[in-house]
């Protein structure tokens, strides 16, 4: 059963990880209250802005964490695992870097271009009830 406790904890790291990102964004919002120049005021800027928003996000905190902690684990597996299992579980990941972190990429380019369209789209139906 040790397959599906792994999958556990993936799902678990994902919910936990869209969360986070769902929080950096409220706060970059709550930011944008405060200076008007970040705030996308209709959903074709908020694209733009939320793309920025999520690069931004994936080079402060997913690349220094990545390349500083989680890869040298990974590469310290390989010579000094606990057992076998972790082992042959950290040999799955060998040379994957540039393919995890293009792939990182591209989500945070989706998922910032998602949230900043829907974020932008409920300024644009703000400013309809305003003028109502």
């Amino acid at each position: 059963m040790i397959i599906f406790e792994n999958l556990k904890i993936v799902y678990v790291r994902f919910i936990l990880h869209v969360i986070t990102g769902t929080a950096a964004g409220n706060v970059v919002g709550q930011l944008s209250l405060f200076w008007s120049k970040i705030a996308p005021y209709n959903s074709k800027e908020g694209i733009g802005r939320g793309m920025i928003v999520g690069m931004g996000l994936l080079i402060v905190l997913f690349v220094p964490l990545a390349t500083f902690v989680i890869q040298p684990r990974l590469d310290s597996f390989a010579f000094s695992a606990p057992d076998q299992y972790i082992y042959n579980m950290a040999g799955h990941f060998k040379g994957l870097y540039p393919i995890i972190l293009g792939g990182a990429l591209v989500f945070h380019l989706i998922y910032g271009a998602l949230a900043g369209f829907i974020s932008g789209r409920m300024a644009e139906i703000g400013h309809l009830y305003e003028l109502k």
